[in-house]
């Protein structure tokens, strides 16, 4: 256990190295349909559907899901359809409706093998409206191992009723689906118009279009778009149609085509009152295909000043020719509209086309040092949302816990929500590290994927990052063929240095003492790369080209251990530098950020609990207190697992104009999240925008999140804060979630507003 990092003001963050490059990986687009195969709904994907045949099956093994892009959630795997009767020839099908006829779909296939622990048990066909698309099919085979999941990707034509039909037929024992997702044209994408009335383009606004009547103002005042959610550009509030004349009863029109008929939509109004300085000045009433929707509206009355923007917002039913009619009728002076949006029949604009890119479903760790923890931890550790907990560390490396209380500490991590990450000692023998997972896996059945071998080799080794090297290939080259003999399919993690370095870490990743490479059976010494400070990318990238180590068996690499620093600073409070400190949870999300960016296996806290909390120089938990009391670093922990990280999330990388208000981002199915952390000790206001354009908004930052939603939000936050924002499709947002060092001084939790 070392972390060796210095930190002394609040500017740190600035001096975040990116860790490694080069690693991206392609996202999965949102899906049109997705079938949770002989399960609940789980996720995006709904309950068995649309099936004929079979019978069910649910097996609460961990799955593997490492080897698969942008995998289902887990509890998809863990059910199944299968055959309702062993034999050739058995079968059962999926007839999915609702497509266009001769519609292109892309159609994903979801297995894992969570019965049979060897090949040619399981083999079978499938087939797509007639073609045979997948062969004797043998899942364990494709994967490599019981347990993996295994996704199957094709592109399929719907049939003349606009259905797709799958035909799962059984070779050997029993045909298996576990998730099914088809995309493209069907259910047909809603239909989304921004027009800027009176104006020109304005992205993601088009020029004036489908209007009648009246005449055009444009008047360069700034406006004041705080009071409003979600924007427009403010140009589209200086330009504006208005009657061309004035007194009552005058009328302007828009007439907005090519809806379906009776599809049902949002409409959202935008003014601003550019000319009067004064209520009652403008009146006019709104009428949206037939129904009046405002009446005697005023815009100075209602925004309150002049030059400030305001939204109005109705559902509309498009009519018998698909159209949106919307009628302005003036009372007073002329009836005026700056713009115009007309959202997608799901109440929102389709699902935006940006992806992000795939985060490790165990990203988040932490370390579990101590056999002398409680079992009350664990419910507090769940609720962190903590994915992987590893059992390690040098007292671990220099004495191992015994096997009953390794085996109950897996237990532990597991009813917590987590998966072990277990490491055998390096000074041990391959036989003994081999018993370890026997008895773990074999004897005991608990399948424990993750193992790393020995601790920190290099912080007390007296010789040359050569040698270093050599000693620590010779014994993992003695003892990963060992543990891989009693069971080929556990995941294992070396060489957890203290610290980087570049000759030790190039050695041993395709250097002159290279672990990367196979044993005498073929097999890979390891499957991951590990440290416990910072790396280059460079060095993996090599590693994996040298070996032609790609799809599942690609290197990762794991932060399996990190903290503000391994020796807190006197005194260690809460608005101090280290880990009892604000600070800390800022540092936490950082680092995090770093992990999706760069395509992290794990990042591993140390720890969860020690010293008996007492902040004392070794007192590196983010729990604390004689009671577990939550720490900073602990809701930093939870804010990005319960926030950003739900749904399958894919990270993306937002922007930020102000270097002390960083920003974190993530999309999923249905969601944009965004983390904003103030590591600055004075306040800011802000502007959020949800894609790439600029930022038209108000505030001493501008922040962009490629989400490709074309709207903004403006807030402000706090000295020494962060504060999360979650919003839906259209950019409207849904929850709010602030946090401060103020907060974290009175004892309090994060604070959640849902709208």
């Amino acid at each position: 256990m070392r972390k060796p990092v210095r930190l002394t003001s609040y500017k740190i963050f600035a001096a975040l190295l990116v860790m490694f490059s080069g690693m991206s990986t392609a996202s999965w687009a949102q899906t049109s349909i997705a079938i949770n195969a002989g399960g609940t709904a789980a996720g995006s994907f709904v309950a068995d559907a649309d099936f004929s045949g079979g019978a069910t099956i649910n097996h609460a093994n961990t799955v593997d899901l490492s080897g698969a892009a942008n995998p289902a959630p887990m509890a998809v795997y863990q059910a199944a359809r299968v055959t309702a009767t062993a034999g050739a020839g058995t079968t059962f099908s999926y007839t999915i409706p609702g497509f266009t006829a001769g519609s292109s779909h892309t159609v994903r296939l979801h297995f894992a093998e969570t019965f049979w622990t060897a090949t040619g048990q399981r083999i079978f066909n499938v087939s797509s409206n007639g073609t045979q698309v997948l062969t004797n099919f043998d899942i364990f085979a494709t994967a490599g191992a019981m347990n993996k999941a295994v996704i199957e990707q094709f592109t399929a034509t719907a049939n003349a009723s606009g259905q797709i039909n799958l035909v799962f037929t059984t070779v050997t024992d029993k045909a298996l689906i576990s998730g099914i997702e088809i995309a493209g044209s069907a259910p047909p994408p809603p239909t989304t118009i921004q027009i800027n009335a009176g104006g020109p383009a304005v992205s993601p606004f088009i020029a004036d279009v489908d209007s009648s009547g009246g005449a055009t103002i444009n008047h360069a005042n700034t406006i004041d778009l705080s009071g409003v959610t979600n924007p427009a550009p403010m140009a589209v509030y200086q330009t504006a149609r208005v009657t061309a004349t004035t007194g009552a009863g005058t009328t302007i029109s828009y007439t907005i085509p090519g809806f379906t008929a009776g599809s049902s939509h949002t409409v959202r109004l935008h003014f601003a009152e550019t000319f009067w300085t004064a209520a009652g000045q403008r009146v006019f009433n709104v009428s949206i295909n037939g129904t009046q929707v405002l009446s005697n509206f005023d815009i100075f009355a209602t925004a309150g000043a002049m030059n400030k923007a305001v939204v109005e917002q109705f559902t509309a039913t498009a009519n018998v020719s698909g159209q949106i009619d919307i009628i302005f009728t003036t009372v007073t002076d002329k009836a005026l509209i700056s713009g115009i949006e007309v959202l997608g029949s799901s109440g929102g604009p389709p699902p935006p086309p940006a992806t992000g890119l795939a985060i490790s479903p165990f990203l988040q760790g932490a370390n579990d040092w101590s056999p002398t923890l409680p079992d009350s931890v664990w419910p507090i550790v769940g609720r962190s949302g903590a994915k992987i907990v590893r059992i390690g560390g040098i007292q671990q490396d220099n004495t191992p816990l015994d096997n009953s209380t390794l085996l109950h500490q897996v237990d532990q991590i597991r009813s917590a929500g987590a998966e072990p990450l277990i490491q055998v000692s390096r000074f041990q023998s391959a036989q003994a590290a081999a018993a370890m997972v026997n008895f773990i896996n074999v004897q005991n059945g608990r399948n424990v994927k993750f193992w790393s071998i020995g601790n920190e080799p290099d912080l007390h080794f007296s010789g040359t990052d050569d040698q270093l090297a050599a000693q620590v290939a010779g014994y993992i080259k003695s003892i990963a063929p060992a543990m891989r003999d009693v069971d080929a399919s556990i995941h294992i993690i070396a060489p957890s240095m203290a610290f980087w370095t570049q000759t030790k870490y190039f050695d041993l990743l395709g250097g002159a003492d290279d672990i990367t490479g196979t044993d005498s059976k073929g097999r890979f010494f390891v499957d991951g790369i590990d440290l416990h400070r910072y790396g280059f990318g460079s060095s993996i990238t090599f590693a994996n080209q040298l070996h032609n180590r790609s799809g599942s068996h690609a290197l990762t690499w794991s932060l399996t251990e990190f903290n503000i620093s391994f020796a807190n600073p006197s005194p260690n409070d809460i608005s101090g530098l280290g880990t009892c400190s604000f600070l800390n949870g800022q540092y936490f999300a950082e680092y995090f950020k770093t992990g999706m960016a760069d395509s992290f296996h794990d990042i591993d806290t140390w720890s969860i609990y020690q010293d008996g909390g007492s902040c004392d120089g070794g007192d590196l938990g983010y729990l604390g207190g004689g009671t577990m009391i939550p720490r900073s670093s602990y809701y930093h922990f939870q804010m990005i697992s319960q926030f950003l990280l739900p749904g399958g999330a894919g990270y993306l990388a937002a922007t930020s104009s102000n270097g002390l208000v960083s920003p974190l981002s993530t999309i999923n199915s249905t969601n944009v999240a965004v983390m904003i952390l103030n590591e600055d000790t004075v306040d800011h206001t802000f502007s959020v925008r949800l894609d790439s354009n600029a930022v038209q908004g108000p505030g001493d930052t501008k922040i962009n999140v490629p989400a490709n939603v074309p709207q903004e939000h403006a807030d402000s936050i706090p000295n020494q804060s962060t504060m999360v924002l979650v919003f839906d499709f259209s950019g409207t947002l849904k929850t709010k979630v602030t946090y401060s060092l103020t907060n974290n001084q009175n004892g309090q939790a994060p604070f959640v507003q849902n709208f």
